[in-house]
């Protein structure tokens, strides 16, 4: 087994009628980590799924960023599987820090994953989804001073039915 195929990008936004986003088997990397974006979504689309699976992702501001109050995106799954994830910046790994935004990220599932290197909060959503869960992973140095794992906006609305962690080590 060789090294994976490199994808580098600065930003991704979709803006058009994407269902899906999967991003596969793939190092997929940005410049900086102060000012690029894995995907980095601010008008109304009809994606339903993000999926990152057996990736090494690296160098971003913030991995996964939904952003502006007109966008009204309803992503059903935002799934990070079997990946590591490292240098990610001030927006976190998945980002959806944006009062009173219609947008919504239903499932966020990271699992089987290492996360080393946050600079923000892990996940970051202020807008109530349906389930948050993180599974299997290995954390390091990525819960900085007044960070969080899961930034909910201190607002016990944005509570989602299921918030789990297991299985997980933090260092």
């Amino acid at each position: 087994a060789g090294a994976k195929p490199r994808i580098e990008t600065t930003s991704m936004t979709l803006h058009a009628n994407n269902e899906s986003l999967i991003i596969r088997n793939v190092e997929i990397h940005g410049k900086s980590n102060t000012a690029d974006y894995l995907l980095n979504e601010n008008k109304t689309t009809n994606l339903h799924t993000v999926i990152i699976d057996n990736c090494n992702a690296h160098t971003f501001r913030g991995l996964i960023r939904m952003q502006n109050t007109a966008n009204a995106t309803q992503i059903h799954l935002v799934q990070i599987n079997n990946s590591i994830v490292a240098n990610i910046g001030d927006f976190g790994v998945v980002n959806g820090a944006t009062r009173n935004a219609p947008f919504r990220m239903e499932h966020v599932v990271i699992s089987n994953s290492t996360i080393n290197g946050v600079n923000g909060d892990v996940v970051g959503i202020y807008n109530p989804g349906s389930s948050y869960v993180i599974e299997n992973c290995t954390f390091y140095n990525a819960i900085r001073n007044a960070r969080y794992l899961f930034n909910l906006d201190n607002n016990a609305a944005n509570i989602p039915n299921e918030l789990v962690v297991r299985n997980t080590i933090f260092g």
